[in-house]
């Protein structure tokens, strides 16, 4: 039986706590443990604020590891979404003079606020399924990670 999407970000956010990371990508995280803040902090940015919180708030440390994170769990058609909006947010374009004068989507032109609402809309139906197959991807990856054997007892269905 496959962990439901609630269960699973649940478990990624008490394994985010265990970790703490704080700011940005630390020198020391590599394989697994890179990729599940990558997309633990991608989904947060999603979640609370859409595409354009995530360009506003974690754009820069993230965009270059994010595609590539995105289709190692299994998500690719994220991975092919984020590629237009990182695109689309690219210096020279109108939602980068947007994003670069105002965080709040509401002060974009309209052709920006329609797009970053395109893309949010293209996401979101994923977004739950995101969870999924990043726990999946921990759990594969568990050895990974230093966190008691009891974190992976709990996630076990019954």
């Amino acid at each position: 039986m496959a962990i439901d999407a609630s269960t699973a970000g649940h478990r990624l956010a008490e394994l985010h706590g265990e970790y703490l990371f704080d700011t940005g990508l630390e020198p020391d995280l590599e394989g697994a443990q890179r990729i599940f803040v990558i997309l633990w902090r991608f989904q947060a940015e999603l979640y609370n604020g859409g595409v354009w919180q995530f360009f506003a708030n974690s754009a820069d440390m993230h965009t270059l590891y994010l595609c590539d994170a995105l289709r190692e769990v299994g998500a690719a058609e994220l991975a092919e979404t984020m590629e237009e909006a990182i695109a689309a947010s690219r210096p020279g374009t109108a939602w980068h003079s947007a994003a670069s004068q105002s965080a709040a989507l509401g002060h974009a032109p309209a052709d920006v606020r329609d797009q970053a609402h395109a893309f949010d809309d293209r996401m979101g139906p994923n977004l739950d399924a995101l969870s999924v197959k990043l726990y999946e991807y921990v759990d594969r990856h568990r050895d990974q990670f230093d966190v008691d054997e009891q974190f992976w007892e709990q996630g076990k269905l019954q």
